[in-house]
């Protein structure tokens, strides 16, 4: 039975002399997100789509920002990622190909995925769509629409 006091005594002072408690308050730990400086505000733009939609749009995006678009009734064209199969970059023939064969959408490219498309794409988008300027959308990046 002492065996065990003793045991018992010695694990609760190594658990409370042994962690630095402090880390888990400090700016910057693991437990606390932080976003890169100016980085595009998902929940903002994809709000801003929602409320300014219309039924034949689609959406071209990176493949893990379809997650904020969940239980919406529209169509999402995917491109590009760390977890891409084939790791596979958005091509100017993909694009005029989607934008072609869809009288509406948007695209959405934060400023740091721009190393998802192949040369000249970004160029193209700016031509043929029209940027979107809102204010409620923050961050860098590019937010486009055609069709509208």
């Amino acid at each position: 039975m002492e065996c065990r006091k003793t045991f018992a005594l010695t694990m609760l002072v190594l658990l409370i002399l042994i962690p630095n408690y402090a880390y888990f308050f400090q700016k910057g730990n693991i437990y606390n997100q932080v976003t890169p400086k100016n980085e595009l505000n998902y929940r903002t733009v994809f709000d801003y789509i929602k409320e300014n939609r219309i039924p034949s749009d689609i959406l071209i995006t990176r493949n893990y920002r379809g997650y904020y678009w969940q239980g919406e009734n529209m169509m999402v064209h995917n491109f590009g990622g760390e977890f891409n199969t084939f790791n596979q970059k958005l091509s100017l023939q993909e694009l005029t190909s989607i934008i072609d064969n869809n009288p509406s959408g948007w695209i959405i490219i934060p400023e740091r995925d721009s190393v998802f498309v192949k040369k000249g794409v970004l160029n193209y988008i700016q031509k043929k769509s029209e940027a979107n300027k809102n204010t409620s959308i923050q961050g860098d990046g590019f937010v486009y629409s055609w069709g509208r």
